[in-house]
């Protein structure tokens, strides 16, 4: 799966999860319903719109590590892809927590383990022929 099409998958599930919470606020008869969405709901919405943000700029990390014309350059840049993929990271593990939460259960993990495990390994080993390229 390429980066932009990474993208759009956050983008729908940042839909989804503002789709979601508008419906429950809809649904939410009383002040403390309400409260309930928004401090519950709402800090999800928030992860998948930093999530998106995270992915785009792990891509323009790549973009500007393939443009980098010295190691230095490469070495500075590689450092802040690196940041990126932490921090997106923490924001899909945070998600994840959240979805086992409400689901009561770890199901909802299991479609992620595999996939993410190989997302990891093949950015790093992108990460390093383009290094190498350079």
């Amino acid at each position: 799966m390429s980066t932009c099409s990474l993208v759009g998958v956050a983008e729908a599930f940042e839909i989804a999860v503002s789709e979601e919470i508008a419906k429950d606020m809809a649904a939410a008869d009383t002040v403390e319903k309400a409260q309930t969405v928004v401090t519950e709901e709402l800090p999800l919405a928030d992860c998948a719109m930093e999530g998106k943000f995270a992915i785009a700029r792990s891509r323009m990390e790549l973009e500007e590590i393939a443009q980098a014309t010295t190691e230095e350059e490469v070495t500075t840049i590689v450092a802040e892809f690196e940041k990126t993929i932490s921090d997106f990271d923490k924001l899909i593990t945070a998600a994840l927590n959240a979805l086992k939460e409400e689901a009561d259960s770890p199901l909802p993990a299991l479609g992620y383990t595999a996939p993410y495990a190989f997302g990891n390994v093949f950015l790093t080993i992108w990460g390093t022929v383009l290094v190498y390229v350079i």
